[in-house]
C-alpha cells in the first residue's frame, strides 16, 4: 500500500520520470520546461557550491527534497520492522540503483545525488541506499 501511494503521488512521479529519462519536458508552474541531466546537476548542487538557483531549479530542488523525505519513510518502516527490507528494496530497486550506480545517469550526476543527500542530511535515505547496496552485493 505504501509503495502504491508513493508511486501514485504526482511529485514523486515527476522525479521518477526525471530519474528514468536523460531529457524530459515537464510542466512546472504551468510552463513546459525541458529538463536534462545537466539541468539536474546544476539544480542539485549544494549551497556549498552554488548560492543562487533559477526559479525552475528551485522548484526541482523542492521536488527532490519531497522525494527524499518520502523515500525516508521506507527506511523508518524497515527499521521498525513494519515492512520486509528485502521486499521493500525490491520494489524501490530501479530508482535506488539510479541514485547509487553510474550507468543510467553519469557518474557526475550520481555523485551529485549523493552529495546532496549527505549535505542536506537525508540520513534515512543514506541508510536506505546503504541497505540496497549491501543487499545487491549479497545477491551477487
Amino acid at each position: 500500500k505504501e509503495i502504491k501511494e508513493f508511486y501514485s503521488d504526482k511529485d514523486i512521479n515527476l522525479i521518477c520520470k526525471l530519474l528514468d529519462w536523460n531529457v524530459r519536458k515537464v510542466e512546472l508552474n504551468g510552463e513546459t520546461v525541458k529538463i536534462d541531466d545537466n539541468f539536474l546537476e546544476s539544480a542539485l548542487l549544494t549551497h556549498r557550491k552554488k548560492a543562487k538557483f533559477s526559479e525552475h531549479e528551485a522548484i526541482i530542488r523542492d521536488k527532490f527534497d519531497y522525494f527524499f523525505d518520502r523515500l525516508s519513510y521506507f527506511n523508518i518502516y524497515i527499521e521498525n520492522n513494519l515492512v520486509s527490507e528485502k521486499e521493500t528494496l525490491r520494489y524501490l530497486s530501479y530508482y535506488l540503483d539510479i541514485l547509487v550506480n553510474p550507468g543510467r545517469k553519469d557518474k557526475k550526476l550520481v555523485d551529485e545525488f549523493n552529495e546532496y543527500i549527505d549535505y542536506y542530511e537525508f540520513e534515512n535515505v543514506k541508510s536506505l541506499l546503504y541497505k540496497y547496496t549491501k543487499q545487491k552485493k549479497s545477491d551477487q
